[in-house]
C-alpha cells in the first residue's frame, strides 16, 4: 500500500519526529510505500538505527516562531504564541500532504498529530470546494480532553477546546475512515465526548504508543556508575516532561515518609518545574541527600542509562490535567521496568490486568508513600517477576507491532471490509 503519514511537528522538542519515524521505518520494512510529511526538515536518519526506507517531504524548512518554546516569564504570551504556531505548522503541512496526493495516488492518509480544526477545514476544502478525491483518511487522537471542563484553569483553552470538539465530530463523523487511540480509556472517553451515535462513528482502533526496544542495556552498576547514584540503594525513576499534572509535587511528598535504603531521580526537560524550583521543594522535604533532578532533555541513549539504573519508575500523574498520554509507561516497560502508577488513563488498568507494579490513587501522597515503601521491601524474586511482565507487554508496545497493528487497520479502511470482517482484521492489542 502507499500510504502518507502526517507529522506537523516534527522537530518539536520530544518524542514526535522520533516516532514518526520508526513508525515510517517499520511500515516501509512490512512492504508499504511510505511518505511522511511533516512541518520542516526532518532529520528522519537521525532517530534510526539504519537508513530511511522511506520518503521524507517537508512543508517547508521553517520552523514556526514559538514551536516548542517554553522559556520567558510571561506564561500567557508564551501560550498565545506556542497556539499561533501550533496551528500555523499543522496547516502548511496538512496542505502540502493533500497537495502531494493530487500529484500522486495513495491508499490512505494517517494524520498522526495535529490541530483539529485547521485539519477539518482543510480536508473539506479539498474534498468539497476543490472536488479532489482523497485516500482513506485515518486521525490519531491521543488528547481525550475536548471539554471545557478538562480545562478549568485555563478557560481560554478549555473555550479553544469546546469549539474544536464540534469540528472534530464533524471531520470524525464524514471524513474519517478509522480512528486510532492510546487505550480503551482513550476509546470510552472520546467517543462520549463527541455525542455521536454508534452508527456515525467510524471504527476505533485502539494502538498502544510505540516504543524503542533496546538492542543493549547496561548492567545497573554501571548505570549507576554513570549516573553518580548509590550502588545498593533502590533506585526510583521519574522520567518525563516535568509538567504540573505529572504529579511530582506529590511524588517528593510521598518520599519524605519512606524508610529503607533508596534513591530517587527526576529526569525530564523542564516545563511547568524548574530545576530550582523543585530543588527548593526537595529542600522543604529534607531530602536533598536522596533526591535528584536533571532537568533538561534527555537523548535516547540517557534515557536508557537512566532506565538501566532504575529498579522501578514512578509516574505519580494528576488525574486533573491529565491528557492520557503513557508514552514513558511504554518506554519502562520495554526496559523490563516494574511500574509504580496511579490510577489515571489507561495505566492502572494495564498495571493490574497484567501485573506490571502497583497501583495507587491520584493526588494521594499518604498512599504513593506507602506504595513506595512496599517496593523496597520488595522480595528481589517478585520485583523481577513484575519486570519480565513488563517487558513481555513492552514487545507489545513496539513499533514493529505498532505497524503490524496499523497496516491490518490501513489494509481494512481502504476495502472498507463489513464490520464482522473488519473485526477480525483488525490485532487489536489490549
Amino acid at each position: 500500500m502507499k500510504v502518507v503519514l502526517v507529522e506537523p511537528y516534527g522537530d518539536r522538542m520530544g518524542h514526535f519526529g522520533f516516532y514518526a519515524s520508526h513508525l515510517a521505518q517499520e511500515l516501509a520494512r512490512l512492504g508499504h510505500q511510505v511518505v511522511l510529511v511533516s512541518g520542516t526538515t526532518l532529520p528522519a536518519e537521525q532517530f534510526l538505527r539504519s537508513r530511511p526506507l522511506f520518503r521524507v517531504v517537508a512543508a517547508d524548512g521553517h520552523r514556526s516562531a514559538g514551536l516548542g518554546s517554553t522559556g520567558g516569564s510571561k506564561k500567557w504570551l508564551r501560550m498565545l504564541l506556542h497556539g499561533q504556531a501550533v496551528i500555523r505548522e499543522n496547516w502548511k503541512t496538512v496542505q502540502r500532504a493533500l497537495q502531494l496526493c493530487r500529484g500522486e495516488s495513495f491508499d490512505v492518509i494517517h494524520f498522526l498529530d495535529g490541530e483539529v480544526v485547521s485539519t477539518s477545514i482543510l480536508v473539506t476544502w479539498h474534498a468539497v470546494v476543490r472536488g479532489q478525491v482523497l485516500p482513506a483518511l485515518i486521525l490519531h487522537i491521543n488528547p481525550a480532553d475536548f471539554t471545557f471542563a478538562a480545562h478549568r484553569h485555563n478557560p481560554v483553552r478549555g473555550l479553544y477546546k469546546s469549539a474544536a470538539r464540534l469540528f472534530l465530530r464533524s471531520f470524525v463523523r464524514r471524513s474519517c475512515a478509522a480512528v486510532t487511540v492510546q487505550g480503551e480509556w482513550h476509546r470510552k472517553r472520546i467517543r462520549a465526548q463527541l455525542g455521536l451515535r454508534a452508527f456515525e462513528l467510524p471504527p476505533f482502533h485502539v494502538v498502544r504508543p510505540g516504543t524503542l526496544l533496546p538492542e543493549q542495556v547496561l548492567s545497573p552498576l554501571e548505570a549507576r556508575r554513570r549516573l553518580q547514584l548509590p550502588a545498593e540503594a533502590v533506585v526510583f525513576l521519574f522520567f518525563g516532561m516535568l509538567r504540573k499534572e505529572k504529579g511530582i509535587d506529590v511524588l517528593l511528598e510521598a518520599v519524605g515518609g519512606v524508610p529503607g535504603n533508596w534513591y530517587l531521580l527526576i529526569a525530564g526537560a523542564p516545563f511547568d518545574w524548574t530545576r530550582n524550583i523543585l530543588e527548593e521543594r526537595i529542600a522543604r522535604h529534607g531530602q536533598t541527600e536522596r533526591v535528584r533532578v536533571d532537568a533538561r532533555y534527555l537523548s535516547q541513549e540517557e534515557v536508557g542509562t537512566c532506565l538501566a539504573a532504575a529498579d522501578a519508575v514512578v509516574l505519580p500523574y494528576h488525574a486533573q490535567g491529565h491528557a492520557g498520554g503513557y508514552g514513558p509507561f511504554a518506554v519502562a516497560c520495554g526496559y523490563g521496568k516494574p511500574l509504580v502508577v496511579t490510577e489515571v488513563g489507561e495505566m492502572g488498568r494495564l498495571v493490574k490486568r497484567h501485573g506490571l507494579g502497583l497501583v495507587v490513587p491520584p493526588g494521594d501522597a499518604a498512599e504513593l508513600g506507602r506504595a513506595l515503601q512496599q517496593f523496597v521491601q520488595c522480595p528481589t524474586a517478585i520485583k523481577r517477576e513484575m519486570g519480565a511482565r513488563a517487558r513481555a507487554f513492552g514487545d507489545r508496545c513496539s513499533f514493529a507491532t505498532l505497524a503490524r497493528d496499523l497496516s491490518a487497520i490501513y489494509i481494512a479502511s481502504k476495502r472498507k471490509l463489513p464490520a464482522p470482517l473488519l473485526r477480525e482484521a483488525i490485532l487489536d492489542v489490549r
